[in-house]
């Protein structure tokens, strides 16, 4: 009685409805494999043209750590603020520590401090992958999600290749602080078009400041101030076990630190141990 009744293919309906969408998944994805490869790739090369040995190049793999740990601290950015403001806010931060890269270059400081620069990005990078992936779960609906596929691979590799073709050719004409300024030109471009374009959809958490609060609360910075008197102590004459015992305890009482699991912790001791293992072989050159 009644003929089929055709429906026009999800595919096919999807430009015309989001057409606005191409624009800040492209530039999304875009801006997450930017900072990745400045991390994963033109960090070696930079350590390399500094004249830095073998060994703290090899050490330059660990700065891959975050993206390996993201998932320890990813419920933080589904607890507070939105994707959105994450992903955004992020983005201003990764502006200032290029622009921070640039200067230490400038100033021919220790391998450390290019060190903690590029372990901030990638931090700060591998949080940024968290906040773009969620964004684009949160904003589109599954037939979306799988028809922006395609150019979410593109856009990634698009920024994988302008930073490991176009920087180091920056860097080898203009000087590398050149071509750390121009990544940084091209992450407050970013930031600029993502606040504009990122739709406003999602429902605001908890706000960022409780975190902070919880985080730099007076009994957090005294105990951090204690343990580096304990440790102070424990190297000059040695301190009894179960002082570390009761610390550990104390510790754990408070709000932020009995959060952290034991991958938490270890991922923050890996962290720490590439810190100071490159300074350590930056004070053994000086002292040669």
């Amino acid at each position: 009685m009644f003929g089929p009744v055709e429906s026009e293919p999800p595919s096919a309906s999807l430009p015309a409805r989001r057409r606005g969408d191409v624009v800040w998944v492209i530039s999304s994805y875009f801006g997450e494999g930017f900072p990745y490869t400045v991390v994963n790739n033109i960090a070696e090369i930079l350590f390399k043209e500094l004249g830095a040995s073998l060994q703290i190049i090899g050490l330059t793999s660990l700065f891959h750590l975050p993206w390996n740990l993201k998932f320890l601290w990813s419920p933080f950015l589904d607890s507070y603020e939105t994707k959105r403001r994450w992903l955004i806010g992020i983005e201003v931060v990764l502006t200032a520590v290029m622009i921070a890269l640039a200067l230490v270059v400038q100033a021919n400081s220790a391998l450390w401090l290019l060190a903690a620069a590029f372990m901030t990005m990638g931090l700060l990078s591998a949080t940024h992958d968290i906040a773009i992936d969620g964004f684009y779960l949160e904003v589109l609906d599954g037939a979306a999600q799988s028809h922006y596929v395609g150019y979410r691979a593109m856009a990634y590799k698009v920024a994988s290749l302008v930073v490991r073709g176009a920087i180091p050719i920056l860097a080898g004409t203009m000087g590398w602080v050149f071509g750390l300024g121009a990544l940084a030109a091209v992450m407050v471009l970013l930031t600029a078009l993502h606040w504009v374009v990122l739709p406003r959809v999602e429902i605001r958490q908890k706000p960022l400041k409780q975190l902070l609060r919880a985080t730099l609360s007076y009994p957090i910075l005294l105990l951090g101030a204690l343990v580096v008197v304990l440790i102070v102590l424990q190297r000059r004459g040695g301190l009894p076990s179960r002082y570390w015992r009761v610390l550990w305890r104390r510790a754990a009482e408070l709000p932020v630190v009995g959060k952290l699991s034991t991958g938490s912790w270890i991922a923050l001791s890996l962290l720490c141990t590439l810190l100071i293992a490159l300074a350590i072989r930056t004070f053994q050159r000086s002292m040669t």
